[in-house]
C-alpha cells in the first residue's frame, strides 16, 4: 500500500511524523499545486508562446503577490493557525488523564484548558504563520510558494498570468503528460 498525501496546511511536526511513519507528503500545499511547478507552468508558456517582460517566474511572483495579500493572505495565515492549534491542543486535552473522584477530572481538566498552561500561544502562532506566508511570496517558487500557498490560489495566478482559462491550461498540461513518447 502506497500512502501519497499534500501538505495540506499541516504543521511540520505532523508532516515529519508523516513521514516516519512511511507517508510519502508532497512537497506542495495542495494536489492543484503540481499544476504550477515551475517546470509545467514553463513548458504550457513556452507552447502557448508565451513570454513575459522579465521572465515568467518574475510576472508570476508579481502577480502572486497581489492577488494572495491582504485579505487572502491573513485567510491562509488564519487557515493554517487554526490546523497546528488543533494539533496542539488535541495534544493537550490528551494529557487529561481519568481519576477516581469527579473533582479530580474536573480540576485536570480545567488544568489542562488553562491558556496560562500551554506550551504555545496563539497569538504567537498566528503572527508565525502571516510571516511564512509573507516570506513565502517572495521566496522560491516551488519550494516556498507551492509549499505554503493553497493550489488552487495559486493555479488562479497561473492561468491569468498565461491569459487562458483553467481548463485550457490542465488541458495542455494532461495532454502533454499523457502523450506518446516520441523524442
Amino acid at each position: 500500500l502506497v500512502a501519497i498525501v499534500d501538505r495540506d496546511d499541516c504543521p511540520d511536526e505532523y508532516v515529519e511524523k508523516l513521514i516516519r511513519q512511511g507517508v510519502f507528503v508532497l512537497r506542495v500545499s495542495e494536489l492543484e499545486a503540481l499544476f504550477c511547478l515551475q517546470a509545467v507552468v514553463a513548458a504550457a508558456a513556452k507552447h502557448l508562446g508565451v513570454a513575459k517582460e522579465g521572465g515568467l517566474l518574475a510576472a508570476l511572483q508579481i502577480a502572486a503577490k497581489k492577488r494572495i495579500g491582504g485579505a487572502l493572505l491573513q485567510r491562509l495565515a488564519l487557515e493554517r493557525t487554526k490546523r497546528a492549534l488543533r494539533h496542539r491542543l488535541a495534544a493537550v486535552i490528551d494529557r487529561v488523564k481519568p481519576a477516581a473522584t469527579d473533582e479530580a477530572i474536573d480540576a485536570s481538566l480545567a488544568a489542562a484548558t488553562d491558556p496560562a498552561s500551554w506550551p504555545f500561544d496563539a497569538k504567537t502562532t498566528l503572527a508565525a504563520e502571516r510571516t511564512r506566508l509573507s516570506a513565502a511570496l517572495t521566496g522560491d517558487w516551488d519550494a516556498d510558494i507551492l509549499r505554503l500557498i493553497p493550489g488552487k490560489d495559486v493555479l488562479d495566478v497561473v492561468v491569468r498570468t498565461l491569459g487562458i482559462s483553467e481548463s485550457v491550461y490542465k488541458g495542455i498540461v494532461i495532454a502533454a503528460l499523457i502523450q506518446k513518447e516520441g523524442y
